[in-house]
């Protein structure tokens, strides 16, 4: 009888350039290759679609259907994200340009939940009926570390349901704040508490080397400003008068531009900020995960509608505004920041500014952050050795 090979895979949506999606499976990479002991990762990386974003500092990753093709048997590491809520339609739309967002949005109100569902699972290949709750004969076992799923209460009783279901008979489970963690445990899950795996980042030389290049005052640093085209448009108009006043009073803003995929389109909308400022402003166009990481951790004020730029920031010990209306950026915040980082909008976005600007808790964010980074290490190191079946070594 043949022998059939057990591999490691990581599943993500790694072939669109989005930054927190970029970011999985490159420090899952590091972690692998540190505690497995050979100093090389054995992980093969999976998404939706062929992608290669090694040019930008992300992986190259094989489609997904080619799990259901193989004689290999797989385990399956889902690295992070929102997965409870996420649709086979929405990553499949956003793997297109933003030219066919109308078209796409035009699709998705003519058209039931089923019907597209089915149509864009067919597109993609998918051999399970939820894009990121992964199940197959060739998989043998899945982890899910520090996922978000508090996008999947708006969803049917019967489906939440279901979900928790299958992600509740994974060899690991853990969760990356109280929102998620409370909807598992309404489905009989209890599931670990850990922090995002971005907040690791740090403890490796490749992202430790970039924040080492900061101006060691923060009177040198910039104040960058990061929102989604999607918060631009509901938020950006009664957030301007707070931006203008922090921009004037800083001498201008960096605009940082992170989720350049449908959906997100951070672009367009920091385009749209600049041309309503009076201040100064100057946009970035990062080409890589580092570049983005080094501004951020070369900034004295972060302020953004990004979960992972507000992650990034906690990370490196740098004063952050996280923007309202967010819900998986309230969440995290919530468990996981001060009592004051609470998310804000409007007028009170200048308020937190000099908030920050006086009492900056410099030493208490980095030991927060060095807390954040041994629990996230610590948490990627137990979902490879459970979900692999393997020892510490």
């Amino acid at each position: 009888m043949a022998t059939v090979a057990a591999r490691v895979g990581t599943l993500g949506a790694y072939e669109r350039f989005n930054f927190g999606d970029l970011l999985f499976p490159v420090i899952l990479d590091l972690v692998r290759s540190e505690s497995n002991g050979t100093g090389v990762s054995d992980l093969q990386h999976f998404s939706l679609s062929t992608g290669d974003l090694r040019a930008n500092g992300g992986v190259a990753s094989d489609p997904v259907g080619r799990i259901g093709r193989s004689k290999d048997r797989y385990s399956i590491i889902v690295g992070g994200g929102e997965i409870g809520g996420a649709s086979w339609f929405s990553m499949w739309s956003s793997l297109h340009s933003t030219r066919f967002d109308l078209a796409f949005k035009g699709f998705r109100r003519a058209s039931s939940r089923n019907f597209r569902e089915s149509i864009a699972r067919r597109a993609l290949n998918g051999d399970w009926k939820y894009p990121f709750v992964p199940e197959h004969e060739n998989i043998r076992s899945v982890g899910y570390n520090a996922i978000g799923a508090s996008h999947s209460s708006i969803l049917p009783a019967a489906k939440q349901r279901e979900i928790w279901a299958k992600i509740g008979a994974a060899s690991y489970i853990s969760v990356r704040d109280h929102q998620t963690a409370d909807l598992a445990e309404t489905h009989g899950l209890k599931p670990f508490l850990v922090p995002d795996s971005a907040a690791a980042m740090f403890a490796f030389e490749r992202f430790s080397s970039l924040q080492d290049r900061a101006p060691s005052s923060f009177a040198d640093r910039p104040v960058t400003v990061q929102l989604s085209r999607a918060w631009m448009t509901s938020y950006g108009i009664e957030a301007l008068h707070a931006l203008d006043r922090i921009g004037n009073a800083h001498g201008g803003l960096t605009l940082l531009p992170v989720g350049l995929a449908s959906g997100h389109s951070d672009l367009v909308g920091l385009r749209e900020l600049a041309a309503k400022l009076k201040s100064p402003t100057k946009i970035l166009y990062p080409q890589s995960v580092d570049s983005i990481i080094e501004q951020v951790a070369s900034s004295s004020l972060v302020v953004g509608s990004s979960l992972h730029i507000n992650i990034v920031a906690m990370a490196a010990g740098v004063p952050n505004i996280p923007l309202g209306g967010i819900g998986k950026l309230k969440y995290y915040v919530d468990t996981w920041g001060f009592e004051e980082d609470s998310p804000v909008l409007g007028d009170e976005i200048f308020t937190r500014y000099l908030e920050l600007m006086n009492d900056r808790r410099l030493d208490e964010r980095k030991n927060r952050a060095l807390t954040h980074r041994n629990l996230a290490y610590n948490s990627i190191v137990r979902v490879l050795q459970e979900t692999l079946n393997e020892s510490p070594i």
